[in-house]
């Protein structure tokens, strides 16, 4: 299932949970309209919140110029139950790096997450479940 990021959220396109083992962390739109995702290793996931909205916002053209070399077919993170200031939720855990997502469903078509970054604040972003079939 793929949740899509607000257009506020920094220029990706958003997430993919296949199952509980099998997450695709980050979805960007390639240069053709096509939704691809791309290795977090490569990514430089710790500038984000350190550069202006705009500037990230126009990332995701290079990110699309750049597909070829970030693209990955493997799924980079699993799904896990975390407490999450005193409370038990869904969590995203990146399989390389020091990373989780924990969400909380805000209704049925909408998650609220919260980037937790080892040595960086937390960033918060919005998905909304994507309604049109892959």
């Amino acid at each position: 299932m793929r949740w899509t990021a607000c257009s506020r959220c920094r220029g990706w396109y958003g997430k993919q949970f296949d199952d509980v083992d099998h997450v695709h962390p980050l979805l960007f739109r390639g240069r053709g309209g096509e939704v691809f995702a791309v290795e977090p290793r490569k990514a430089p996931l710790g500038l984000a919140p350190r550069l202006p909205t705009a500037v990230v916002a126009r990332s995701g053209k290079a990110v699309a110029a750049l597909e070829p070399v970030l693209r990955t077919d493997k799924h980079r993170a699993r799904l896990r139950a975390v407490e999450h200031r005193g409370v038990v939720t869904a969590a995203m855990v990146y399989d390389h790096l020091p990373i989780i997502d924990v969400f909380r469903r805000v209704d049925a078509d909408t998650l609220l997450g919260v980037m937790d970054l080892r040595g960086m604040p937390p960033y918060v972003f919005v998905l909304t479940r994507e309604q049109s079939p892959r």
